[in-house]
């Protein structure tokens, strides 16, 4: 029965012979462990090498780039008006790795849908009056959020009667 030993790195080349072997047992193909990475777009490498019954290593096979990416997008922000007259405003979006966008009056991806980033978006304010909190979540390639809040209003204008 052949066994396989498998190795992840950082390094695109890597050979299995009997220096780097050394302390390493056989373990079967079905089970691989690996130290835990994290970062953003870490580029990681698995080596295999078949070992047979008598311990002779085979050649060592390569696979990979495979990328690590724990991070969440950067610096995100969200910018509105302090105050409108009317529901339907523009908020400015920022976020550093950014692919989607999730906005919200009821609370981080809740009551809406998650949708392509874009530096400018249209979003409606409900038609209370008064503060209203935009939720904003960035997602990246990976599904790592970043959150942030900004608080806006919506006043409705002054009616002015005058009395003849």
């Amino acid at each position: 029965m052949l066994m396989g030993s498998p190795r992840t790195t950082q390094e695109k080349t890597f050979e299995w012979d009997a220096s780097t072997a050394s302390g390493y047992h056989p373990i079967p193909f079905n089970h691989l462990s690996s130290p835990t990475y994290s970062g953003d777009h870490v580029k990681i490498y698995c080596h295999v090498a078949a070992v047979d019954k008598m311990g002779i290593i085979g050649p060592t096979t390569h696979a990979g780039p495979y990328s690590i990416d724990t991070m969440p997008p950067e610096f995100a922000y969200i910018s509105a008006p302090l105050s409108s007259q009317i529901k339907t405003i523009t908020v400015h979006l920022h976020a550093l790795d950014v692919q989607e966008v999730y906005l919200s009056s009821s609370g981080y991806e809740m009551g809406s849908i998650w949708q392509p980033y874009r530096q400018n978006l249209t979003y409606v304010l409900q038609e209370q009056t008064g503060n209203q909190i935009i939720y904003a979540s960035f997602r990246d390639r990976a599904r790592n959020v970043s959150r942030t809040h900004i608080v806006t209003s919506i006043n409705k204008p002054l009616v002015l009667w005058t009395v003849f």
